[in-house]
Formats: C-alpha cells, structure tokens, sequence
C-alpha cells in the first residue's frame, strides 16, 4: 500500500467516528442497551417475606425505639430477619433502602411501627385483593379503563412528600389564612387575631427587607385594637386588600416594597372580601349575610387620582346565615357565593341590577351548610363544594345553570374541612379534620394519592399552592407552615436523562476508543507492508 492510499484510508476511517444523532439512533434501535435489570427486591415481596414470627420480634425491636428507628438500623433488622443469598445482599439493601423511603411518610428519618403496619395493610392485603380479584375474572375479558386506573394508583408511588423547607417563625397564635401571590413569588400568611400580614418567599424563609420582617401592617392611625379579619389578592392590578374588625378595608400595593395605598370606613362589618378579576370588581360579605361588589382601582395605574376611591356598586341578598365563600366562574360568566343555611346561589352581576340565577342544595337536603368553594376554568368547568360531611360535592353549571349537580368525591372516612383545585392542574387535593389529605384527579374521579397524617399534622387550617419555576408545593397551615413537594416526576426525568446521557458517553467512548486501536493497527499492518 502506498503512501497515497494510506492516506485515503485514514480519511475513510475518520469518516466512521460516530456522530451524537448516530448514537441516538442506535440506542433507540437497540433500548436494552437503557434497560437495567429489575431488582428482585420489591416492596411487596419483602413484605411478604416477613411471617409472623419476624413481624413480632420487629414489633419488639421498635417498642424500644419508641421515637422510630433509623434507616441503618431498619435495614440491619430487615437483614437478619429476611433469609437472602449472599451474593443479594446489595440488591437487597437497595430495596430495603427505597421500602424506608416509602413507608417514611412524614419525612422525619425515622420510622414508626405505626408506618411500618399501616403499609402492610395498604401494601400487601391490597395487592392480595388485586390477585384474588384477577383470579376470579375470566380470561377473555377485557380489562376495563377503571380497573387499569385502580390497578395503577394501588400499584403507585407517592408524588408529593414532604419538603426540606422548615418553617421556624415564631406563630403567636394558628395560621388562619394563606395565599401564593405569583407576581412577586410570596406567600402571605394571616394569623388569628393578628394586625399584620406576613410575607414568606417560595423556600418557606420569612422575607426580609433592609434588616426588617416584610409585613402589611394595619396603618398606625387606626391599628389601636384592631385586626385583620381576611384578606385577598388582585394579580392583575398588583393589589392585596384586607377587612379589619373595625369596619375598614385597607389597599396595599404588592409591586413597591408593599406600600399602603389606601383606606376606607364602611358603614357595616365585613366578615369576607375577595376579588372577581373577570369583573374587575372587589365583593365582600357583610354580618347581615348580603353580598356587596365594589369599584376600586389605585390610582398608581392612572395619571389622574379619580380611580382611588371605592365606590359601591351592587348589593346581592339571598342567604340567611353567614356567607362562606364566593368564587367567579368563567362559563358562564357568573359570581357563585356559599353560605352556612346550605344553599350555593349562583349570580348574574352584569346587568344594572344582580339576577339570582339558581340556589342549588346538596341533593341529601342536608342543611348543615356549605363552607367552601372552588372552581376550576380548565378540564371540564367543575365548582367542588365541602360542607360537613365525608365527601366532596362537584357542580357543572357550564351544562346546567338549575341542575348542576354532577356527582362526588369520596374516601374520606372523617369530615372533610378543606378542598383545592391546585394551579393550573387537574388534581384536586382534599383535607380532613383528622389531617389526611387526599389528592384526586378530576378527570377520573379517583383519587391518586393518600397521604396519611398519622401524628405529622395536629392541625390544618389552610392550603396553597406554589408554582416556582420547575417545583410544585403544597403549603399547609396550621400551628406552622409545612411545605410538601412533587419531586418524583423531576427526580425521575432527572435520572433517566442523566443515565441516558451516561450511557450515551460511555458507548461513544468505547466506540472512539475501538477505531482508535483499528487505526493503530492498520497503521501498524501498512507500516510492516511498506518495509
């Protein structure tokens, strides 16, 4: 070979040097080369692995650990009671590893033989049950779309667990109120009986400003025994009102370091206030149980100062007792308002005079009252209404203004206190006054996941929600604030994508490294030719 078609040779071989699409291409032709192999270390079969016998000598060894054990010591317990291959011991601990994770419902490091039994029972008797099911169902049946969705929630791994973010403010008193206001990513906390608002950033930290705790405070002229009662946001004109006990309503501006705007004197008490951006209209209920809409836009949006009054418009009376809640639907356009004399009034604001469309009542006729609404424009125009009992009422007056009912949620076994649409998602997530909280999927009407309190919350008072960049959190209020978090879809697209690029590295080096020594044979081969 002469010198000539040496070259060219070498030029055919760096011709093959694989390109990242090859790469691509050939993983996607060949996904094995992706695929890890399953470890046989389940959490069902590790359950099942236990008999009697090993579950009464664990129950002894947790009896001395009355706070929980560890996850070192959970896995030495389970090491000695479960009968293993050596050569499985690794693929035993990781199992054990992601069991603790699993049972650790509260996120504390620690587990509880409360936990530990309460995932037997969810775990194994419900998979036994699956299994006893299956058996029972002849073998040309088709599996229906309910029982693949049963099957994949009792099958499912927890989505949001709780968050490393620890609330260590100092509450004086439980948190009434808490609300996630986007446009300046914070959390505005209201306590009982308290003059202030306190504003938290999305890491669960108190915000700070020049040294100073970032608070509304009720202006110094009229703060003499006064608090706030409620208070809502307005994105869209960068506005957060309140409703104090001594008959005001206060305007913050939330663009300027939170500057006051304005006060009000108003003639009755206010027991609510909240915001219609469809409206563009404030409402709030008064002690007499009506309902009033006003005008108020700050004049900091307008050249002139005309705009930095409130003006009444409409008074809406219906209800007999004291009004709960109100929310504004988009389809229709309408204002839906809920009171404890049981009836949910659906309202057309838009003439010069307010029409009462429809005053829906549970269909059980239960006149215990409704104390919450919630409203979602997306999957399908839902209002969810709880009142006191263990299910959730669900609305559609997008179909029907006079027959909107469409069905419930249930599951709970106790009272339900507390239901939420979370932003921009169908999921409903639901609270019950024994602090087990539900999340349900409003497109199937089923619930996705259970989070059992099991001692972590003594009380809930108020949920949010915070939508910050790539996380998703749950913020429940109580005695503090807790933060949980949807980590799983993050931390499992993080992996695959880090494995795949792994893999991706690793085949082209090995590839590289191959032509590499191809070459240096070849070179080898026409270098022994030439002499």
């Amino acid at each position: 070979m002469n010198q000539s078609q040496r070259q060219n040779f070498k030029l055919r071989i760096k011709k093959i040097k694989p390109k990242l699409q090859d790469v691509i291409n050939y993983l996607k032709e060949h996904p094995h080369l992706l695929r890890y192999e399953k470890n046989p270390y389940t959490a069902e079969r590790l359950m099942m692995l236990l008999d009697n016998e090993k579950l009464a000598a664990l129950e002894d060894e947790f009896n001395e650990h009355p706070d929980g054990i560890e996850l070192a010591n959970f896995i030495w317990l389970m090491k000695c009671a479960i009968i293993h291959p050596v050569d499985e011991k690794y693929e035993l601990v990781c199992g054990l590893i992601k069991l603790f994770q699993d049972i650790d419902i509260n996120g504390d490091k620690h587990m509880e033989w409360s936990e530990f039994t309460q995932y037997i029972i969810d775990a194994v008797i419900g998979e036994n049950d699956m299994k006893f099911f299956d058996q029972q169902k002849p073998e040309n049946k088709e599996v229906t779309e309910t029982e693949i969705i049963d099957k994949a929630y009792q099958r499912s791994t927890k989505k949001y667990i709780l968050n490393k973010f620890f609330d260590n403010s100092n509450h004086q008193n439980l948190i009434k109120k808490i609300v996630y206001m986007s446009s300046i990513d914070s959390l505005l906390c209201l306590e009982q009986s308290a003059d202030f608002i306190q504003l938290y950033d999305s890491f669960c930290r108190v915000k700070i400003s020049n040294q100073n705790k970032v608070q509304l405070n009720i202006p110094e002229k009229i703060k003499r025994a006064s608090f706030i009662i409620d208070f809502t946001i307005a994105e869209d004109i960068n506005t957060i009102a309140a409703i104090t006990n001594k008959k005001q309503i206060i305007f913050w501006d939330s663009n300027v370091n939170q500057k006051f705007v304005k006060t009000f004197k108003l003639t009755d008490l206010q027991t609510g206030i909240w915001y219609l951006p469809l409206h563009k209209l404030w409402i709030t209920a008064d002690e007499e149980n009506n309902l009033k809409t006003w005008y108020f836009i700050p004049s900091y949006l307008y050249i002139d100062s005309k705009h930095n009054k409130l003006k009444f418009d409409k008074i809406l009376k219906f209800h007999s007792k004291k009004i709960t809640d109100v929310c504004e639907l988009n389809q229709p356009k309408i204002i839906v308002s809920s009171s404890l004399d049981g009836f949910i009034c659906l309202w057309d604001i838009q003439d010069q005079e307010p029409r009462l469309l429809a005053d829906l009542r549970d269909p059980i006729s239960n006149s215990r009252g409704i104390r919450q609404l919630a409203y979602q424009h997306s999957y399908g125009s839902i209002l969810i209404s709880v009142g006191f009992e263990q299910y959730i009422n669900l609305w559609c007056p997008k179909m029907s203004i006079t027959r909107a009912y469409i069905g419930k949620l249930e599951g709970h076994s106790s009272l339900v206190i507390l239901c939420k649409f979370i932003t921009n998602s169908p999921n409903i997530v639901s609270i019950d006054d024994k602090c087990n909280i539900r999340i349900w999927d409003i497109r199937t009407l089923q619930t996705i996941q259970v989070i059992s309190a099991d001692g972590s919350y003594i009380l809930i008072t108020d949920i949010s929600f915070v939508s910050h960049k790539q996380n998703d959190r749950i913020i429940l209020g109580g005695k503090r604030l807790t933060y949980l978090e949807n980590q799983e879809k993050k931390k499992t697209l993080n992996i695959i994508m880090m494995t795949f690029l792994l893999q991706m590295l690793i085949l082209i080096l090995i590839l590289t490294k191959q032509l590499y020594q191809q070459n240096q044979i070849l070179d080898y081969m026409m270098q022994q030719r030439v002499n």
